[in-house]
């Protein structure tokens, strides 16, 4: 599966400008670690004893292409474009930079596409980061994180759950208590995971379990309505039979959202009878906007009862 997130996702060690530590190296790779001498503390007995031999003490640096990277006056596409050249095996201080970053660097429409591009690189390591799995919860528990980003890390926990093999309970507890986030899209991005994983770890997910929690979110009016819409799939997919009353329940009292009551007639045509036939004709008359859902719901419940035409 590939791993690079289409939808609309650490480093608890780290505290804030952690970055701002590490010395800066130059040129597009990674720095040469550099030597100091550091003598040791003079002895009471300085005056008698053979001089202290000096001690190397390797001082480590921040890439300059990762250093270019964190830095938020620098042009965002260079950025990007720095950050898919990076390399599969990062040095542990390249790595604890751009989780830091993630977790402290702005927040704007510009820099989300280069913090999911981080993740994605740090995800595709060759020996899976340590320390993302703290970087991903802390962001996504950060209410003062943007919205988009706490998305972001909750997202790309569901294939480093996964594919990663990364089976943290903190992770999967995650999943449930976005379920809970109804006033916000967080929801509805924790339920497609919820959906997706009951199906590829059905052992640690159960399908039935998220397929009642689907439905209560679909009869929830305070959810938004792209969760809504995912909600009524998921859980009549699933065979949740309260998910044919919520829609029967949309179609009767929220006559305005086009859009979740068309995702209803499809819950109904999916799940209904004949004793439904009268309701979907009733939200598909006089020109409505429905009527294409409602005829395909009136088809698919008339070829189960064999009241075909």
């Amino acid at each position: 599966m590939n791993k690079k997130l289409i939808w609309l996702v650490g480093c608890a060690a780290l505290t804030a400008g952690a970055v701002l530590l590490y010395p800066f190296g130059s040129g597009e790779k990674q720095a040469e670690p550099v030597t100091r001498n550091v003598s040791a503390p003079p002895s009471p007995n300085a005056e008698t004893e053979a001089p202290t031999k000096t001690t190397p003490v390797v001082e480590t640096k921040v890439s300059e292409a990762v250093r270019k990277i964190v830095d938020d006056s620098g042009d965002v596409l260079m950025r990007v474009k720095l950050v898919n050249r990076l390399s599969r095996n990062l040095s542990e201080i390249d790595r604890l930079a751009l989780c830091d970053y993630l977790k402290q660097g702005v927040n704007s429409r510009e820099t989300n596409h280069l913090k999911n591009d981080i993740l994605n690189v740090l995800r595709d390591q060759t020996v899976p980061p340590p320390e993302l799995t703290q970087v991903m919860l802390d962001i996504f528990y950060d209410e003062n994180q943007s919205m988009a980003i706490r998305s972001y890390a909750l997202q790309h926990m569901r294939p480093w759950y996964w594919e990663e093999n990364m089976r943290d309970p903190a992770i999967r507890q995650a999943f449930y208590n976005g379920l809970e986030q109804t006033g916000n899209e967080l929801s509805g991005v924790a339920l497609l995971a919820l959906a997706y994983l009951s199906e590829e770890l059905p052992d640690d997910f159960n399908r039935n379990d998220v397929a009642q929690k689907a439905a209560a979110l679909a009869n929830t009016p305070s959810v938004s309505e792209l969760t809504r819409v995912s909600a009524l799939d998921i859980s009549s997919r699933y065979g949740n039979a309260s998910a044919l009353e919520a829609a029967r329940n949309i179609l009767k009292t929220e006559t305005d959202n086009v859009m979740l009551r068309a995702a209803a007639c499809g819950v109904i045509g999916r799940m209904g009878d004949v004793s439904d036939l009268e309701i979907l004709q009733q939200a598909g008359g006089d020109g409505s906007s429905l009527r294409v859902a409602v005829n395909s719901a009136e088809v698919k419940i008339n070829r189960r009862s064999g009241n075909e035409k």
